[in-house]
């Protein structure tokens, strides 16, 4: 499933090696975007030529055919649709914000779509991730008749090039299969979830109430039952630490970051190994660099980046996310907000003990 993930500042970054490495994984999300947005026009575009077919067999029965007034047509559900020499139905005209005859017609469009009628036929646009640039844009087109595309004729046009997450609506959006759960499901007379993150058929949901113990629900989204239940992480040397204030779960590969607000830490687990503990990252707080309150976690190919409550979001090499160095490691780098919130970075470099 893939969430769209917004970071609360803009930071300017006068690391190249970095700001390269954070460009290309801002290109790896937006083609798996891309790819998602043309996934589901090509589904919605595979579903209207089912449906179309369906109707012209349906139309190719004379018992399912109306004449009126010498023309050819078919009722559905008491709408009745003009058909064409290709048994094509054309869309009745209505008033602007009356889509029931398109509904009617291509049932499998939800809420998410916005239709509207043209030409006899139907134009599809989806809310979150479409647009009307016609011939340049993210869109289906239904034309009973035909149009050209390409330099050919065809019923449906479909065009994926420009599609982007719009500002049609401002709810936060989650692109993939809906899975809808209610507290009942994790015996909770209300939902405590602070974090959803999913991994394979798995589901991570946190439940945090301040001044209490507090776990990590896992669920399997096929079985829809509760298969396991983190309580807290064991760490190699044997000691075990419960979780208070559970902030944000983020999944990178097969690791689990669990960042624990109470705690002052982000924990590391393994999810391909029983949830095994790889690490805590607290970074070290001999050194002063520790975290306080850790609010977030987000990475790329090279780097994490956890926010807390001061005023420096800590840069941490992923290579360095090992046992051993397990509330051990040095920062990376520091991004922070300079004078007039302009952003500046402030580079760690132990071998030189300077700061860029």
């Amino acid at each position: 499933m893939m969430k769209i993930r917004l970071l609360s500042a803009v930071i300017g970054i006068s690391m190249l090696p970095l700001s390269l490495a954070i460009s290309s994984e801002m290109n790896r999300t937006l083609s798996t975007e891309q790819q998602y947005f043309a996934q589901e026009y090509q589904s919605k575009y595979s579903q209207i030529n089912d449906r179309l077919r369906e109707l012209q067999t349906y139309a190719e029965n004379p018992d399912n055919v109306i004449i009126i007034n010498g023309e050819r047509f078919i009722e559905l559900s008491g709408i009745k649709y003009k058909l064409n020499n290709k048994n094509n139905p054309e869309i009745p005209l209505r008033s602007w914000d009356d889509t029931s005859a398109i509904q009617t017609l291509f049932p499998f469009f939800t809420d998410d779509w916005e239709l509207s009628q043209y030409s006899g036929g139907a134009v599809f646009v989806n809310k979150y991730f479409g647009n009307y640039n016609y011939g340049n844009g993210c869109l289906l087109e239904y034309y009973p008749d035909g149009s050209i595309q390409n330099g050919q004729i065809t019923d449906i046009i479909i065009e994926t090039s420009s599609c982007s997450v719009n500002s049609f609506d401002t709810n936060v959006r989650y692109f993939g299969n809906p899975i809808r759960l209610t507290p009942q499901d994790f015996n909770q007379d209300r939902f405590h979830a602070t974090a959803v993150e999913r991994y394979r058929d798995r589901l991570y949901i946190t439940r945090s109430v301040q001044n209490q113990n507090n776990y990590i629900d896992v669920y399997n989204i096929k079985t829809n039952e509760i298969i396991d239940r983190i309580e807290g992480s064991t760490t190699s040397s044997g000691q075990t630490y419960k979780y208070h204030r559970l902030n944000e779960l983020y999944i990178e590969d097969n690791y689990l970051f669990v960042v624990s607000w109470e705690s002052n830490r982000v924990d590391v687990l393994d999810l391909d190994n029983n949830h095994q503990h790889i690490m805590q990252i607290g970074i070290d707080s001999s050194t002063g660099t520790g975290l306080f309150r850790p609010q977030s976690v987000v990475g790329n190919n090279n780097y994490l980046f956890i926010s807390d409550a001061k005023d420096k979001i800590a840069v941490i090499e992923k290579t360095q996310v090992t046992p051993e160095n397990s509330n051990h490691m040095d920062r990376f780098a520091s991004l922070a907000f300079g004078i007039w919130h302009l952003a500046q970075v402030n580079i760690v470099i132990d071998w030189y003990k300077c700061i860029y």
